[in-house]
């Protein structure tokens, strides 16, 4: 199996970044590792750390809204890479999931 860049999930002041690659072995141990607690009114997900994902990827950003959902808090997901996005379009997801606007793409 090929080892990419570990993910990572860092605590800061406006809420958590992920960052490195969310794929099904590197998800699957993020989850075993335990997913961050949902508290406060409102929780912010920077990742534009993220170098790679594929669809464990965004699984985990359905299971981190349902999360929040259920503990009564308000889930943003920041700087969403365009690699994940495409996935969302594909899976129609883009509407369930709380994503601030994408950067604008140049021309």
């Amino acid at each position: 199996m090929r080892r990419g860049t570990a993910p990572r999930v860092e605590h800061r002041d406006d809420g958590l970044a992920i960052a490195g690659e969310l794929s099904f072995d590197s998800v699957a141990e993020l989850v075993r590792n335990g997913l961050p607690p949902m508290e406060g009114e409102e929780l912010a997900v920077d990742l534009s750390g993220v170098i790679r994902a594929d669809s464990a990827g965004v699984a985990l950003l359905v299971e981190l809204a349902r999360r929040a959902k259920a503990a009564g808090v308000r889930l943003r997901l920041r700087n969403t890479p365009e690699q994940m996005l495409s996935i969302m379009r594909v899976s129609r997801l883009e509407g369930l999931l709380p994503l601030d606007p994408p950067p604008e793409r140049s021309s």
